[in-house]
């Protein structure tokens, strides 16, 4: 295995460690101290025998301890709000998010001077992104819930620098900021927001809904019950934009331009990821997962498999050290790095023995990639959701060849109503047609008395 490698898989298994145990600062100082002292005779002095495997073995050692050290670093926290806690006054802040609208309340993230601080407010709230507001309330501390596969809710939290709660605070807007960088990204929302809003203009409930998550991952208009409903069969995963909804695009766009030089191909798949990434807001979930998809774009342009696979590491690397909690708290990132890896390995491999299946506009290859992605991520779609849906493999069957041709045509739909109305509705047509279809198949699945 590659130095390189070797010290990213041992950096990634000493942030997990950090994230359950606490080894404290001495032992961190001087494991490194000791492991850097050790790998600098190593290379200086070369020992002529065995020298490859002393020199792994620190490497390991010091890819681990690194980990450690920047999870240690990631948890210390001044927590400056803790003398507020427990009592009700008056805060400024900067609403960082758009805010998320769900059917009994509006959930976004403020700033308040350096901490981030999660507020749910009434499902009315005229509060939107890059507002300056002044809040009155008590400031808590986010409260675990008991969970059956062990999700940690303050965890969760944390990944986003996330520290405090808020509840229904009584709030004042004052003003919107005037950064450059706020202006950006509320252009970016205001963009977004309009293409979701000409989907629902042309698209019926809850086919909308389902047709806005699964392209720009429009959260606001799932019902408890919808949700509930994709839980059961194991088919949740689908509603909200992610490495793998993307990934899945990605690749599927790659294999349906198979007629066009490659060199084509490769810049249609990430001038489409890029879309898809502004669309969304340029969030950081949203660029993490073009990231990976755009990994998957490059493999088959640069041909050799070991390559990919450095990126993919790499990348995930970086992701890591900016943010340690992703690597084990992030659905996101678990996915979209587990979606890449099925499709680098499984998909050559699943497509050699598909020769039943028709060539004809690659369906053989776009099946093979459903396939091999979704045999990859089931264990962990198994382990997220808690409870093995004894249906989820076959309606991720029947519904995930699709999620591709269902998130294109509903894209067009929006896109198309910047133009013209009419032509919006000629897309919109096939887009309901198509999303009617999955969720045929889930309340099909949902009525058997499985749950």
């Amino acid at each position: 295995m590659r130095p390189l490698n070797v010290f990213i898989i041992s950096f990634f298994g000493g942030v997990c460690m950090r994230s359950f145990f606490d080894f404290g600062s001495l032992f961190i100082w001087i494991g490194l101290g000791a492991a850097s002292v050790l790998l600098f005779f190593a290379i200086y002095y070369r020992p002529a025998s065995g020298s490859s495997v002393f020199l792994i073995s620190l490497l390991g050692c010091c890819g681990a301890l690194f980990g450690i050290m920047r999870m240690d670093m990631a948890e210390e926290k001044d927590f400056l709000l803790d003398k507020y806690l427990g009592q009700r006054a008056t805060f400024e802040g900067v609403v960082m998010e758009e805010p998320e609208r769900r059917e009994r309340y509006t959930r976004y993230v403020a700033s308040i001077g350096n901490e981030k601080i999660l507020v749910y407010d009434d499902v009315f709230s005229k509060v939107s992104y890059g507002n300056r507001v002044l809040f009155e309330v008590e400031v808590r501390i986010p409260q675990n819930f008991s969970s059956e596969n062990g999700f940690l809710w303050y965890k969760f939290l944390e990944r986003k620098n996330i520290h405090y709660e808020m509840h229904y605070p009584r709030v004042k807007v004052l003003q919107k900021t005037d950064s450059p960088s706020f202006l950006l990204k509320q252009k970016l929302f205001y963009l977004k927001n309009e293409f979701v809003s000409h989907i629902r203009a042309v698209v019926p409930e809850p086919e909308a809904t389902l047709g806005a998550g699964i392209t720009v991952g429009e959260r606001s208009g799932f019902s408890k019950e919808l949700l509930e409903a994709f839980r059961n069969t194991g088919i949740v995963h689908i509603v909200v934009l992610s490495g793998y909804n993307i990934t899945i695009v990605a690749d599927t766009l790659m294999k349906a331009l198979f007629f066009v030089p490659r060199a084509v191909s490769v810049y249609a798949g990430i001038c489409i990821i890029f879309l898809f990434v502004v669309m969304t807001g340029a969030g950081a979930p949203a660029v993490r997962a073009g990231i990976m998809a755009g990994l998957v774009v490059f493999a088959p342009y640069y041909g050799r498999i070991y390559k990919i696979e450095q990126a993919l590491l790499v990348s995930g690397f970086f992701m890591v050290l900016w943010s340690p909690s992703v690597l084990l708290f992030d659905a996101s990132f678990q996915l979209s790095f587990v979606a890449t890896l099925g499709l680098i390995y499984c998909a050559p491999r699943i497509e050699c023995y598909l020769s039943f299946i028709t060539t004809r506009l690659n369906v053989r290859g776009i099946f093979s990639a459903t396939l091999s992605a979704q045999l990859f991520v089931f264990p962990l779609l198994i382990a997220m959701g808690g409870v093995v849906s004894p249906v989820s493999l076959i309606v991720n069957m029947l519904i995930l060849p699709i999620v591709p041709l269902a998130m294109f045509i509903s894209f067009l739909t929006g896109v198309a109503g910047f133009a013209s109305s009419g032509v919006a509705y000629f897309f919109g047509v096939f887009a309901t047609i198509i999303l009617k279809y999955q969720f045929f198949i889930v309340d099909f699945f949902n009525r058997m008395s499985f749950w």
